[in-house]
């Protein structure tokens, strides 16, 4: 397999990989790979932080008037 072919199948199983959704033999194979392939961990830090960034926003709660706004659109007026 060349080296293209492998970053290919690495990026292929990164999700996954984040996710904890591999075999430990997979997940050893992925790291491994990131250990000595810096484009490849580049990719990798890219989705960490995209994770990251996801997660905190989530945690932070929409202001009331945005939420009213929101549901305003959904309330038929029947005014």
């Amino acid at each position: 397999m060349s080296e293209q072919e492998k970053c290919h199948s690495i990026l292929a199983r990164i999700f996954a990989f984040h996710d904890g959704e591999l075999e430990e033999s997979e997940a050893a194979e992925i790291r491994e790979h990131l250990l000595g392939c810096e484009p490849c961990l580049g990719h990798f830090e890219v989705e960490r932080a995209m994770r990251a960034l996801i997660r905190r926003s989530c945690q932070e709660k929409a202001p009331e008037s945005l939420l009213a706004r929101i549901k305003g659109q959904f309330t038929p007026d029947f005014a």
